[in-house]
C-alpha cells in the first residue's frame, strides 16, 4: 500500500520537517507491505499542478502536513483530490487541524482522519492497522479460493468477508479502498482497534453507519470519534532526519 506524505511549503527554500520525521519513524519500524512516499510543494504552484502529480502517485492514502500558511490550499487541493480519486484516503495532521479536529472534520468531510499531536508513533500505527486489515482480506481470500479446500464451518465462519474479497481481487493491489458499490465502503481500519488509539479524530464508519453506507462516502460521514491527543514522545527515539541532508536538496524549478 501507498502511503503520500504531502508537504505544501510557503517558499521554494523551504523543507517541511514534520513528514521527513513521520517516514524516518515509520521507516524505522519496517511494516510489511507499506511504502511511505514524500512530495513538497509550495503554495506558488498551481493546484492542478499538484493535483495531477498527486494522482499519478497513485496513493492509497495521502496525508497533509497542514499549517497557517497552507490550510487553504489544503483544503481546497485535497477537495480536488477527492473528485478524481474518489477511493484515495485523506489523513491530515498539524497545528492548524489538530486544535478543533472535530471543527475541522465537519467543516470539510473530504478529509478522513486527522492526527492530534506528534504524529510519528500514531502515523506508523495507523499504517499498521491499515495495512493489517488489507491483508487480513486478501488472506481470507487466498484461503477461500486458492484450492477450494475449506471446510464447510470454516467456510461459513468468513462467508462475508469472503464475499468482499471475492469483488474486490480484480484491483486489489492498486485499488483496495472500494467506492459506492461496497458493502464496506469505508471500513478500511478496523474501528474497534481505532478506538483505542490516542491521538486521532476520525469519522466512524462501523456498525449500522458502515453496513447501511451505500451512497457517497462524504454524504455518509455523520459521527467522529476523537481519542484525544497523542502522548507525548520521548524524542530519542525519533531519528535525527537531517543526518541526510539530501534529502532536503530541492529540485531546480522547471
Amino acid at each position: 500500500m501507498r502511503f503520500l506524505l504531502c508537504g505544501i511549503n510557503a517558499k521554494y527554500i523551504h523543507s517541511n520537517l514534520a513528514i521527513f520525521s513521520l517516514k524516518a519513524y515509520a521507516d524505522r519500524k519496517k511494516i510489511p507491505g507499506a511504502e511511505i512516499i514524500l512530495k513538497e510543494y509550495t503554495i506558488n504552484n498551481y493546484v492542478e499542478d499538484i493535483l495531477q502529480d498527486l494522482y499519478e502517485e497513485k496513493a492509497d492514502v495521502v496525508i497533509f502536513s497542514c499549517y497557517i500558511w497552507n490550510i487553504s490550499f489544503v483544503r481546497e487541493l485535497a477537495a480536488e483530490l477527492k473528485k478524481v480519486s474518489p477511493d484515495v484516503k485523506i489523513w491530515a495532521g498539524g497545528p492548524e487541524v489538530s486544535y478543533a479536529a472535530n471543527k475541522f472534520l465537519m467543516e470539510n468531510p473530504t478529509f478522513d482522519l486527522i492526527m492530534q499531536g506528534e504524529g510519528e508513533e500514531v502515523f506508523s500505527e495507523l499504517i499498521r492497522l491499515t495495512v493489517e486489515k488489507k491483508c487480513r482480506i486478501k488472506d481470507v481470500y487466498k484461503q477461500s479460493e486458492s484450492k477450494k479446500v475449506l471446510s464447510w464451518i470454516v467456510e461459513k465462519r468468513y462467508s462475508i468477508e469472503r464475499k468482499q474479497a471475492v469483488k474486490e481481487e480484480k484491483d486489489i493491489e492498486d485499488k483496495y479502498f472500494a467506492g459506492e458499490d461496497n458493502v464496506y465502503p469505508t471500513n478500511y481500519i478496523d474501528m474497534s482497534k481505532l478506538q483505542k488509539l490516542q491521538g486521532i479524530a476520525v469519522w466512524d464508519f462501523s456498525g449500522e453507519a458502515a453496513l447501511g453506507n451505500a451512497e457517497s462516502n462524504i454524504g455518509n460521514k455523520t459521527k467522529i470519534i476523537n481519542t484525544g491527543f497523542a502522548t507525548l514522545m520521548d524524542m530519542d527515539t525519533i531519528p535525527f532526519v537531517y543526518e541526510d541532508f539530501h534529502l532536503f536538496e530541492h529540485n531546480p524549478p522547471p
